[in-house]
């Protein structure tokens, strides 16, 4: 089935696809979507996020666009650095004063986190206020052991020196970096289960995912807990609000770099000593349908849509080619490991760079569903696309982003050849280090597909982790839910 001409496109903000070709911002955003509800969320009981990982691993983030959409509180560790001595008692304090404002719905304590003192010194600090249900959510590499921080560490080092001096106490150029997260590493102290029982619960978050993906499954978590009562959990996970949460936090960020750093002469000649602003980072590149593709594309939905009951389509159809979200490189090129590096994943944004506004075809060559999401697989234009299966989103169902897209197209790899695609899928699942280990399962076993794996989930999860039962109950949960429904296609 044909979809064609297509035409490439750079996109400055995900969710202003077309108005947005060359800056973000929150007015573009509301013209493109409509303002967001003014209607304050107001709990019965205050919901209390203590964010635990490395410095770079998206902590600060995550803090700042969760605190957009929840119309919550953050204290953050570092803004009291300058108070030397006082600075602990005054972060202590401030804990303490939001958690007793009953005008505050949900509050985010961000440090390292990483010794038992500091995590029961903020647990105290809270108990002081109105009553409140305390959530733990760590950051972690997802090809870390539970016990090594060894990736964690070199993401973290990467991000920090992309970052240059965006930073209020750890900068980038600093030479003593590496040796600075080592020594905190080494200072880690596990949670012991007599702490873990302060906690309503302990969330893991994947630090190599882009941060709008990062906040979509710690809400999605913690509305499942049962922790956003009254909350429009649609509305929360909607394009428009994740991007303009990120917007906002991206604005942040860019705020704390001091004037200049990174600006671009543009045009014939610069003048001396006048620095030009610099342009905002394209967050990806898309591959934009025409109508009459659109209209292929629509048609084929309409013939299939009977058999995805409960999907809505997504806003436009397109192939996402790349996705960056301000992200660098070395970056990427974790989250995209087929690419072959960083310097790989330069020489695609370059080439992309120099396809914008050409129109390639594109031909469809499978469509494929489950009972969350449903998906057109596309060949690689001129080998233009990041994803492995580059594809169009044709339907999602509740609560379900379109990048899960990718994770569906995946698992339909893995059934076909499980040897040569398991790791894929994985990756999606964010278990890629358990494949050598899931293989010898399933060879012994005689699984063959990832719905067998998640029919077996409990003796898959014992395989992959022989001893720590927590982390078996975690595989297990993970697993389960991995192949819901029939794949169909």
């Amino acid at each position: 089935v044909p979809a064609a001409p297509c035409l490439v496109s750079s996109v400055s903000d995900p969710a202003t696809r077309q108005q947005a070709k060359h800056e973000v911002g929150r007015q573009l955003l509301a013209a493109a979507f409509g303002a967001r509800g003014t209607t304050p969320w107001r709990p019965e009981r205050q919901l209390r996020l203590i964010i635990a990982g490395l410095m770079g691993s998206g902590k600060s983030t995550l803090c700042r666009m969760l605190r957009h959409l929840l119309g919550g509180t953050w204290v953050n560790q570092d803004e009291f650095s300058h108070l030397k001595k006082k600075a602990k008692p005054s972060f202590l304090a401030e804990v303490t004063k939001a958690a007793g404002n009953a005008d505050i719905p949900a509050l985010l304590v961000d440090k390292i986190n990483t010794m038992r003192q500091h995590r029961r010194e903020i647990l105290q600090a809270m108990q002081c206020g109105n009553a409140g249900d305390v959530v733990l959510i760590q950051f972690r590499h997802p090809q870390d052991a539970p016990d090594r921080w060894d990736r964690a560490i070199g993401l973290c080092e990467s991000r920090i020196r992309g970052r240059g001096q965006g930073h209020r106490t750890l900068m980038g150029d600093d030479p003593k970096l590496r040796g600075i997260l080592a020594s905190t590493v080494t200072g880690i102290e596990p949670m012991l289960d007599e702490e873990l029982s302060a906690f309503r619960a302990r969330l893991v978050a994947d630090m190599t995912l882009e941060p709008t993906a990062v906040a979509t499954k710690v809400l999605t978590d913690l509305y499942q807990l049962g922790l956003l009562p009254n909350l429009d959990i649609n509305g929360l996970l909607s394009e428009h609000s994740l991007a303009e949460a990120l917007v906002d936090a991206m604005e942040t960020e860019d705020s704390m770099r001091p004037k200049g750093q990174g600006a671009q002469a543009h045009g014939k000649q610069a003048k001396q000593g006048k620095k030009e602003k610099k342009p905002p980072p394209l967050w990806l590149y898309t591959l934009d349908l025409d109508e009459g593709s659109v209209e292929l594309v629509r048609a084929l939905w309409e013939r299939y849509k009977v058999h995805a009951p409960g999907m809505e389509p997504p806003p436009d159809y397109h192939v996402t080619l790349l996705y960056m979200g301000g992200g660098s490189d070395a970056e990427i090129s974790e989250r995209h490991p087929g690419l072959g590096g960083p310097d790989a994943v330069a020489r695609l944004r370059d080439n992309l760079a120099n396809c914008e506004g050409r129109e390639l075809q594109v031909d469809v060559q499978l469509i494929v569903w489950d009972t969350r999401i449903a998906a057109l697989e596309v060949n690689n234009p001129e080998s233009l696309c990041a994803n492995r299966h580059p594809h169009i989103t044709l339907g999602c169902g509740h609560r379900i982003p379109p990048r899960v897209s990718n994770e569906l197209l995946a698992r339909k790899a893995a059934t076909d050849d499980l040897r040569g695609e398991l790791r894929d899928w994985l990756s999606h699942l964010g278990l890629a280090k358990y494949e050598e280990a899931l293989l010898q399962w399933c060879a012994s076993e005689g699984a063959a597909s990832p719905d067998e794996i998640a029919e077996n989930a409990a003796d898959a999860a014992a395989a992959m982790e022989g001893t720590d039962l927590e982390a078996q109950q975690r595989l297990q949960e993970v697993l389960a839910k991995a192949a819901p429904g029939a794949l169909c296609g």
